[in-house]
């Protein structure tokens, strides 16, 4: 790919205009209250205290003393038989952690000849922590063992335990235990302590029945040494909430290569929230297990947010192997390995055995401990144990003692488990030696007298919970503390409104105690959070008291889409159709999605040659309906929505099938709720909208698109086309719009009635966050990107004929695997959609950028494709995303070509990361039906060209023909107009589309010549040293954007005059205290002839004008309509409709976001605009 730039070639004549920005920033109303953070000791308003402890004693907030101070102990009684693995939980609730322990011959044993052997040793064995051991503080008392007999009431009539867990998981309030058998045959066993209404300290009751999940394994083996390739070793499961709904959640380490036959080396199981278990079908194998070698597969598990993301991750070790390996969680049950976090086993230091987690150290990382063993006969010896501190990025190994010497004289360590064994706040954990000493290895955990050199306090939501269910929002606050801040020590704070897509707190900040705060967003929360920071290890700050102000406002409306026009019939009994214009909003913070459609047939619009701005409203559009309101009244069950699945099994999502309860049997293998879930009804109930007061979901950034019948000209399509737009003359209309809601919509356009909803495959994966609840008011707060891309539409000819498809991004609505997707689909019978594929690659990012589809000559053939850039590169830290371009076959969705954004030269002074989510435009430079280039912008600033001539794809490539001189960004699609005299493609594209590209900027608008051979600027609007960057003369400004104004809209070309829209400030946030401030304007520009780069709009007096203030800041392109014939005392004037879509309304309340038309005068033949995003070939 070549990176060379151009020699600039200077064209056209000089003249400097000058634009201010507009002064005073809108009025944002609000009112106020006030809540207690925490005050007098009291940590019932606390929700997080990592590295932090409540003194109530002394009534502040410290940090924690540290810990990791790890004494090994051992010859403790706790282990019978061969017990080999263990669980830790407080299962009678006197606050200290008790042990579950269990292993192979355990079934009530009683042969001697096996050794040291309890004759009464059945299947699980209970032992009650009672504290320090009086005598030794060192060494914990435990009373047992506790025995459970169920080797009657199991599959096989074996009970023999090989991997442990325990968490409360009916959260009933007390623990209960998950056991793995040595034949694989997972249950779940309730504790009955609370039902039982035993006392704190009592030995807790079981129950005789249990949940059977499944086996595991499934290898017709299960007795400890029947066949040396089924040996098993032992593990450990994790209770973790994986999918961040509340409830304790399975992920089990399977310690048999034959697992990976089954369900996987490592099995999760989703919680419904009662105690009931669902398998998620994700298979998951790190060690491969059809290498004999692997054994054993998974021996332990690590469970906790290392990355800090807010998704549970997990580190697995086995015994056949030195690697440990890290898989990132993406927060619904999805897991990706990740090679860069790997650890290696020192040499000769044996192999996994245990693998446990916690935040030993209390300085609010999680961190693990592993042990080894050598019994494998892999990387002998075994028998020594560490724990891998957290360093953020990275685990750090310290040896357990510090002199790394071998714990295990026997070299030999099974399973153990975490826990706070003396219940004095820190987490120890235990190792069995269950092959030979028959005994438990303890490691006390001690507190140094010194504190940790950080801590994470944070509060709990401190609103009542009607404020979440009213139409208020917080956009602001101030919080008062007392605090202490001793030489040495530091305190900062932050501040929440709003909950991130993990549904964790958003944090802003830092924040100046006594000075207002200014949320990005409105939300409906207030938490604050201090992080404690000390250098000086003997020295701690304090908080002592903390109290909070904030302000709110009510509801409003927001739109960041473009609008979309159609010619329809509204009154049967009037001839022709009428022009219908459709408007996309949704409200903030209920995150309600409105479709309006307005009746824009005949506007009461003066007959001069005045440009004329006016709201669409003042000048007759007449209200039709809210496809909002209309979904609304219909009930969930009567709705059509259809789905994608793999019915062939050749992993292309081309199957329709119905989303409806009536399919659950189907859909169940993709909603990631686990097999059979009791979940899978409700949530496809809740979907179709049952129980919600508001089934349409926010429309954000999807601008509303009509499906119209065929219009292009046969002479440029292909054979027969002609008869294909025949045959479709008199097809119906339909409106697309996608939504967060999970769906891409259809709408009639006259009733605004749902035809149908289509939900891509891939997003089944993760409608489950839909119904995530806040935990302490029971509310569904939850908000995610679902289907936040635009659609687009084109006849195309594949599969042998002529059909209609439409291609649509997701936005920033990840899908499964935590990828990002293109889908598209067949809508030639606009009634009856077909999926044809699902497309993602490990490196596209968000899919913001619009597709262009077009056809392209292949090896002598034609191919129809979809071109698009990929957009913010937001997840992956093992790859680079979002800086490429992409060629799809519209066919079959595979990847045609892949062309890399280069961006290793170049860097952003603003810390914008280069990415493509602007969209791409074509241009068939000789007319011929064949697409020969692309374009498309990057965020350093450049302009792409993809030559698509070759006629083969390897020889398609990208090459830059103008790079910003201030690295400006670009996400504008460039306009195209093709001169027919000398094939010379000319582009129009702005810069700044960011909302880190600074305010104090100025930006530019860019006419740009590509002739191929060479590229030249024709003119520009920014400042005067933009053409000395440059090297080209000042007489190719012909104007200046105020500093601040950013171009983030598409600019649109109709009757030779480029259509610009323009923003002050940022307009990503949707917080209005911030971006009501500033403004939006529209400039006209003319494109071709003497006048090229002056202004086409026009005063009350006559003259020219450099443009016009828009109502509020316009973020997506103007929507060209018809023309519409005026008349003035016998003179004609025609006047072409432009119309504009405002963010917000700009006095506030709950009108919806003000439509605007400019009217323009136009005179001679003009190019007829169908839609803008359509591409025009246009003659002069």
């Amino acid at each position: 790919m070549s990176q060379n730039i151009p020699r600039v070639i200077i064209l056209g004549a000089a003249f400097l205009l000058s634009v201010t920005a507009p002064s005073g920033a809108q009025v944002c109303d609000t009112q106020t209250d006030s809540a207690v953070g925490y005050r007098g000791g009291d940590a019932s308003t606390l929700s997080v205290l990592d590295g932090v402890s409540n003194d109530a004693a002394n009534m502040y907030l410290r940090l924690k003393g540290k810990g990791a101070n790890f004494v090994p102990s051992t010859n403790y009684s706790v282990t019978t038989n061969l017990r080999m693995t263990g669980a830790a939980a407080d299962f009678n609730n006197d606050g200290n952690y008790d042990l579950a322990e269990g292993g192979r011959q355990c079934d009530y044993n009683t042969n001697s000849s096996l050794g040291n052997l309890n004759a009464n040793d059945s299947n699980l064995s209970i032992f009650i922590s009672r504290g320090n051991e009086p005598a030794d503080p060192n060494r914990f008392k435990f009373d047992g063992p506790f025995y459970f007999l169920y080797e009657g009431t199991v599959l096989g009539r074996t009970f023999e335990i090989m991997a442990l867990g325990a968490g409360d998981y009916d959260k009933d309030g007390d623990a209960d235990i998950a056991a793995l058998t040595w034949q694989g045959r997972l249950f779940i066993i309730t504790n009955l302590f609370i039902e039982s209404n035993q006392d704190p300290g009592d030995v807790p009751t079981f129950s005789t029945t249990m949940q059977y999940l499944g086996d595991l394994i499934n290898d017709g083996y299960g007795e400890w040494g029947q066949s040396s390739d089924h040996f098993r070793w032992e593990s450990n499961i994790a209770s973790v909430d994986f999918d961040n709904d509340g409830d304790l959640d399975l992920i089990v380490g399977v310690p048999s290569r034959w697992a990976g036959y089954r369900w996987g080396e490592v099995v999760l199981f989703a919680n419904n929230g009662s105690g009931v278990f669902s398998r998620l079908v994700t298979a998951i194998n790190p060690y491969p297990h059809t290498q004999t070698a692997n054994i054993y597969g998974v021996c332990g598990v690590a469970t906790g947010d290392f990355n800090a993301d807010g998704f549970i991750d997990f580190y697995v070790g086995s015994a056949s192997s030195r690697y440990i390996y890290f898989y990132r969680g993406d927060g619904v049950g999805g897991y990706t390995a990740v090679s860069t976090r790997r650890i290696t086993i020192g040499s000769a230091h044996g192999t996994c055995s245990m693998l446990g987690s916690a935040d030993f150290d209390e300085d609010g990382k999680i961190d693990f401990v592993l042990s080894t063993d050598g019994a494998a006969g892999i990387n002998t010896p075994g028998g020594y144990a560490y724990w891998f501190r957290n360093a953020g990025t990275s685990m750090t190994q310290n040896c357990i003692p510090q002199d790394c010497s071998k714990v295990s004289t026997s070299s030999d360590f099974d399973s153990g488990a975490v826990g706070d064994f003396d219940g004095d706040g820190d987490f120890d954990f235990f190792v069995a030696d269950g092959n030979h000493s028959l005994s438990c290895y303890f490691f006390v955990n001690e507190v140094y007298d010194l504190y940790v050199s950080e801590g994470t306090v944070s509060s709990k939501n401190l609103v009542p919970c009607s404020f979440i269910t009213s139409d208020n929002a917080i956009v602001a606050a101030t919080i008062t503390v007392s605090d202490n801040k001793p030489s040495g020590t530091n305190i900062i704070y932050y501040l929440s409104n709003s909950d991130d897509a993990t549904g964790m707190p958003l944090w802003e900040g830092p924040i100046t105690p006594g000075v207002e705060w200014n949320f990005a967003n409105p939300g409906l929360f207030i938490r604050w959070k201090a992080v404690m920071q000390t250098s000086d290890e003997t020295a701690t700050p304090k908080v002592i008291s903390v109290d909070l102000e904030y302000k709110y406002i009510t509801k409003r409306e927001y739109s960041r889409t473009s609008q979309a026009l159609a010619e329809v019939e509204l009154d049967p009994a009037n001839a022709g159709d009428e022009s219908v214009l459709y408007s996309a909003a949704f409200e903030f913070p209920s995150w309600q999605g409105h479709l309006r459609s307005w009746n824009v047939t005949s506007l009461t619009l003066a007959a001069n040659r005045v440009s004329q701005l006016e709201n669409i409203k003042t000048v007759g559009a007449s209200y039709i309906a809210d496809a909002g309101e209309v979904l609304n009244a219909q009930s969930w069950s009567s709705r059509t929505v259809y789905t994608a699945y793999d019915q062939e099994g050749d992993g292309i999502m081309n199957n329709r099938t119905d989303f409806a309860t009536s399919n659950v049997d189907l859909l169940d293998n993709y909603l990631n709720l686990g097999v059979g879930s009791t979940e899978a009804v409700p949530l496809i109930e809740f979907v179709l909208g049952e129980g919600r007061n508001w089934k349409l979901g926010d429309i954000n950034h999807s601008s509303p698109q009509v499906v119209n019948p065929p219009a292009a000209i046969s002479s440029l399509m292909g054979d027969g086309y002609e008869e294909f737009k025949t045959a479709n003359a008199d097809r119906e209309k339909v409106l697309l719009v996608g939504a967060n809601d999970g769906m891409l919509h259809c709408f009639d356009p006259v009733s605004l009635e749902e035809r149908w909803a289509f939900i891509p495959n891939n997003l089944l994966y993760k409608l489950k966050t839909m119904r995530v609840q806040d935990p302490d008011c029971g509310e569904h707060v939850s908000h995610q990107s679902f289907v936040d891309g635009t659609p687009v539409i084109q006849d195309v000819y594949i599969n042998s004929a002529w059909h209609t498809v439409v291609v649509c991004g997701q936005g920033a609505g990840w899908g499964r695997d935590h990828a990002f997707y293109y889908f598209c689909l067949d809508v030639t019978d606009p009634l009856d959609p077909q999926p044809l594929w699902e497309r993602t690659d490990p490196t596209m990012g968000e899919t913001w950028s619009v597709p262009a589809i077009g056809r392209v000559s292949v090896d002598g053939g034609a191919v129809w494709a979809a071109m698009m850039g990929s957009g913010y590169d937001t997840w992956d830290e093992d790859t680079t995303s979002g800086d490429r371009f992409y060629i799809v076959d519209i066919a079959s969705g595979a990847i045609l070509k892949s062309i890399l954004a280069d961006s290793s030269k170049v860097t952003s002074p603003y810390g914008i990361v280069n990415s493509i989510p602007g969209s791409v435009n074509i241009a068939d430079r000789d007319n011929n039906g064949f697409d020969d280039y692309a374009y498309f912008g990057d965020l350093l600033g450049r302009l792409w060209r993809v030559d698509l001539t070759g006629g083969a794809v390897n020889d398609w490539d990208g090459s830059v023909i103008f790079s910003d001189p201030y690295y400006h960004p670009i996400i504008t699609k460039p306009a195209i107009y093709v001169s027919s005299s000398d094939l010379v493609v000319h582009l129009y594209f702005g810069t700044g589309g960011d909302d880190k590209a600074p305010g104090t900027d100025t930006y530019a608008f860019v006419a740009l010549k590509d002739s191929i051979t060479l590229s030249a600027v024709e003119w520009f609007l920014g400042p005067a040293d933009f053409s000395s960057r440059l090297g080209i003369p000042l007489g190719y400004q012909k104007g200046e954007l105020a500093q601040g104004e950013k171009v983030w809209a598409d600019d649109v070309i109709a009757d030779l005059r480029v259509y610009i829209a323009t923003l002050n400030g940022n307009i990503e946030s949707l917080n209005p205290c911030l971006t009501l401030a500033g403004s939006g304007r529209i400039y006209s520009r003319y494109i071709t002839g003497s006048t090229s780069g002056g202004s086409a709009l026009i005063g009350a007096t006559g003259e020219t004008i450099e443009s016009l203030l828009t109502a509020q800041k316009v973020r997506s392109a103007v929507t060209v309509g018809n023309i519409q014939k005026l008349s003035d005392g016998g003179q004609s004037i025609s006047k072409r409709l432009v119309f504009i879509q405002s963010y917000t309304e700009p006095g506030g309340g709950t009108e919806e976001p003000p439509s605007q038309v400019l009217a323009q005068v136009v005179t001679g033949n003009k190019v007829v605009i169908k839609s803008w995003r359509e591409v025009y070939k246009t003659v002069k």
